[in-house]
């Protein structure tokens, strides 16, 4: 069951997921709610702890937002993640997980909720 807080506007593209991910340096696994963007953005395995890309040609020009709801769960060793994100390009966002003391950390999600929406 889908339940949305409020409905965007029609022109505002969305994309819902629920994010899974543990073990250091795997793509979290996504659940895919709602897409409207006119692809598929994927998850590329990440080379580095706590940087994470969300990749896809095209789907995040300017005018881009991104909001992390819930669900985060973090290790024992990274309490308190905490979470940053960027738009590096049209083709790709940048999300790092960071620990309480603020260095770069891995973290485990279950069932995170990931909403992207993009604005004209």
């Amino acid at each position: 069951m889908k339940t949305y807080i409020s409905t965007p506007p029609d022109n505002v593209k969305v994309y819902a997921a629920l994010l899974t991910q543990s073990g250091p340096l795997s793509a979290p696994t996504v659940t895919i709610q709602q897409n409207t963007l006119g692809g598929s953005p994927t998850f590329a395995t990440p080379d580095d702890s706590g940087i994470y890309k969300l990749q896809g040609t095209g789907l995040f020009p300017s005018g881009t937002m991104v909001s992390w709801t819930n669900g985060v769960v973090a290790s024992p060793t990274t309490a308190g993640v905490i979470f940053s994100w960027e738009r590096s390009s049209d083709d790709e966002l940048t999300i790092r997980t960071y620990d309480k003391t603020g260095n770069l950390a891995e973290w485990e999600v279950t069932n995170g909720t990931l909403e992207i929406l993009v604005y004209p």
